[in-house]
């Protein structure tokens, strides 16, 4: 009974200090290495990482996933290689990001942009087109000329 009691004593004393909820933690400075090209206003816009704001792991992964999609980075998952965006720790509350990237090579990223310049062309011209025949069905079928 004795032991009981000096249990119950012990637990209710400690569980205090296991029921403490997790400090905040908050972004501090945003370190970018390894852009040789790609300006840094572009990777931090890509990145929603704000110093002073709460540190959260959905930002962090939103954060791998935009620089992903910027397509301006390699991105091999057989070599461990794409950017990645680590919390470095630190013992006050604001710890911060470290933003690592390897561009790829000028000759890869110049042929992406000729290939989404054709394909925008393209679909910009088709649209002109498509609006042109609609352009000239309209005038023809209002004209006081037009055969009916």
């Amino acid at each position: 009974m004795r032991y009981a009691l000096a249990w119950i004593l012990f637990v209710a004393w400690t569980i205090p200090a296991w029921a403490q909820p997790p400090k905040n933690r908050f972004v501090g400075e945003v370190f970018i290495v390894g852009n040789t090209a790609t300006r840094d206003a572009v990777i931090r816009q890509a990145v929603p990482l704000i110093p002073g704001q709460v540190l959260r792991e959905e930002d962090i992964q939103k954060a791998e996933k935009n620089l992903i999609e910027l397509d301006c980075f390699a991105v091999d998952l057989d070599r461990g290689v794409r950017p990645t965006v680590t919390v470095l720790d630190s013992p006050s509350e604001f710890h911060d990001i470290l933003i690592l990237v390897e561009e790829l090579p000028l000759e890869v990223r110049r042929r992406q942009l000729v290939i989404q310049v054709a394909i925008g062309l393209g679909a910009g011209i088709a649209c002109l087109g498509a609006a042109w025949f609609i352009l000239q069905r309209w005038t023809r079928s209002r004209s006081p000329w037009a055969s009916r």
